[in-house]
């Protein structure tokens, strides 16, 4: 129970500190709609990245509290709390400050706490959906070493990424990112390019609830190893056109994939 008292502790904080956000269901008059979460989507972690940016002048708080269990022989068990922080600089451009959070490792006989690594970039809103067509979107950010020893991996790790939307028919919508990232490879920390694609397919329920099926695949997960890939359901409620809770439950389905990671996730704009 002590490991996940940090986290829990640190997303209770962020929803305290947002409660106006959570009270307030209508939007403020003024001379232009304010936007909501229909109109940005959510970036939360282990989820595919919208195309959209948050407006200038706005911000957009991601906290997640993530379990993943690997098949790896030691046994490790990780819980950690990635959050994301989005920040509208122009109408099509934002600055994004992320990181793993806390995170508590455990192996047999052994256990490490402390911070993950840090990462910062920008996404670049390119398109809306026209004719029908898809919204598209661009990142570029790297990791930064800040995490504790035994927790990163020790060197900047740079990453991009295009993100796709598109709507679907009968309420039903996609989300695609198509990603490449050059990732410092363990024991011999040789650099590797990993190419991955994260994915989602949703439904609107009706009522602020959305049901919704995820995955990503990483190729290769490690140097000379081969792919990881993962898949399983989620749902999400939307408290209020600002503020939405989901949680997700996801199975690896190759040998370098995790065995199962368990997320619950807050989005908040204001």
């Amino acid at each position: 129970m002590q490991t996940m008292f940090v986290p829990l502790i640190t997303l209770f904080v962020v929803v305290a500190l947002s409660a106006p956000v959570l009270a307030d269901d209508k939007p403020k008059p003024t001379g232009k709609a304010r936007p909501t979460l229909d109109d940005i989507g959510g970036d939360t972690a282990d989820l595919p990245d919208s195309p959209f940016t948050v407006p200038r002048g706005s911000v957009m708080y991601e906290p997640s509290l993530n379990r993943q269990r690997d098949k790896d022989a030691a046994r490790t068990r990780t819980l950690f709390s990635p959050t994301l922080v989005r920040v509208g600089l122009a109408d099509t451009w934002e600055l994004r400050l992320s990181g793993d959070g806390f995170v508590n490792q455990q192996t047999i006989g052994n256990r490490v706490t402390g911070f993950g690594d840090s990462t910062v970039g920008f996404k670049k809103h390119l398109c809306a959906s026209r004719n029908g067509g898809p919204a598209l979107g661009i990142i570029v950010q790297t990791s930064l070493p800040t995490a504790r020893r035994g927790l990163g991996s020790g060197r900047m790790e740079p990453f991009a990424s295009l993100n796709v939307g598109q709507e679907l028919w009968g309420g039903w919508s996609t989300e695609v990112n198509f990603g490449g990232s050059l990732l410092n490879g363990a024991p011999n920390k040789k650099r590797f390019l990993q190419s991955s694609v994260l994915y989602v397919v949703e439904r609107n329920l009706g009522k602020g609830w959305g049901f919704f099926v995820h995955g990503q695949y990483d190729a290769p997960a490690a140097p000379g190893s081969g792919p990881s890939n993962v898949i399983g359901p989620g749902v999400a409620y939307r408290l209020n056109p600002y503020a939405q809770l989901d949680a997700s439950f996801v199975l690896g389905s190759t040998r370098n994939s995790p065995l199962s990671t368990f997320r619950l996730g807050l989005a908040l704009l204001r």
